[in-house]
């Protein structure tokens, strides 16, 4: 339904309002796939619990996972192209009342033999009166319409967090904190709010959650990642961090993304084992042994963020 209007909306020349229809239709499904995703993160814990790390079952239910993560970014980026291409919006409200009656004058003026031109050029006065209040209605709306998407997404995020914490004051707190963190690193809302969620499903604490999406944040600055390869690193972090134990697969996708993060690791796990040296050609084994604790990559990532 939602592209039919859409396309109608274009046939008609109506270029932005289709945009609009667009970004709002792919909003509605970003957030089903959200709660999909949550679900798909909820049944993991449960396969996991009932059958342990390396069921096929399990293998499965992580490539749904990534999918619907990945719908999710494809979705964010389609809106925040739309959005690009929408542009100036259309008058509305009370200053576009204002100027088609400023436009109106100036028709009867020039209808009237030239008489209201011959004033002054009361009529050219006029004429600039109206451009100038089409300029700020179009600014106008665009701060009105912006406030109220901004508005719809703080009392979504704040519905999510108050079904993860259970209490009003915790959901507050986070997402205070997400906001903070987006002004901060200058990251967008929804980017700082992935993160925060995904460490969260680990531990059920506000605290380590925090000081993994900082972590995350900085070392992304730091190399230079873009939101979509944030969420991609994150995902593949949470999903590696929640079995308990670090594969050679999870150090892999890692260090793809932080090239420096296996070198600190086997200095750290050198430390943990009272100075007997750790390379990192011994990570590998130390991975498919088991050897590797989630809370040792967890470290590591906090000391390098």
């Amino acid at each position: 339904v939602t592209n039919s209007y859409v396309e109608r909306l274009k046939a008609e020349g109506n270029t932005v309002e289709a945009n609009k229809a667009q970004i709002s239709g792919l909003r509605d499904q970003q957030d089903k796939l959200k709660q999909v995703y949550n679900k798909q993160v909820e049944e993991l814990k449960k396969l996991k619990s009932a059958e342990g790390d390396n069921s096929e079952a399990i293998s499965k239910q992580n490539v749904r996972i990534n999918e619907t993560a990945t719908r999710i970014a494809h979705a964010t980026s389609e809106i925040k192209d739309l959005r690009e291409q929408t542009g100036k919006r259309p008058e509305t409200g009370l200053f576009s009342g204002i100027t088609s009656k400023l436009d109106s004058v100036t028709d009867k003026a020039e209808r009237a033999n030239g008489l209201f031109e011959k004033i002054v050029g009361a009529h050219l006065v006029a004429y600039g009166i109206t451009n100038a209040f089409q300029a700020i209605t179009n600014h106008i709306s665009a701060a009105v319409d912006a406030g109220m998407e901004y508005d719809q997404e703080q009392q979504k995020m704040g519905a999510v967090w108050l079904t993860l914490t259970g209490s009003s004051g915790a959901a507050s707190a986070m997402v205070k904190t997400i906001n903070d963190l987006s002004v901060k690193t200058g990251q967008a809302t929804d980017t700082v709010n992935e993160l925060e969620q995904g460490f969260y499903h680990l531990h059920s604490s506000k605290t380590e959650s925090d000081e993994l999406t900082k972590s995350m944040l900085n070392m992304a600055d730091a190399v230079g990642l873009d939101s979509q390869q944030i969420q991609a690193v994150t995902q593949d972090m949470v999903n590696g961090l929640s079995r308990g134990t670090a594969s050679n697969g999870m150090l892999n996708q890692i260090s793809q993304y932080f090239p420096m993060f296996r070198e600190n690791l086997a200095k750290y796990e050198t430390q943990v084992n009272h100075g007997k040296e750790v390379t990192v050609a011994d990570l590998k084994g130390m991975a498919m042994a088991g050897k590797i604790s989630a809370s040792d990559i967890e470290n590591v990532f906090n000391q390098l963020g």
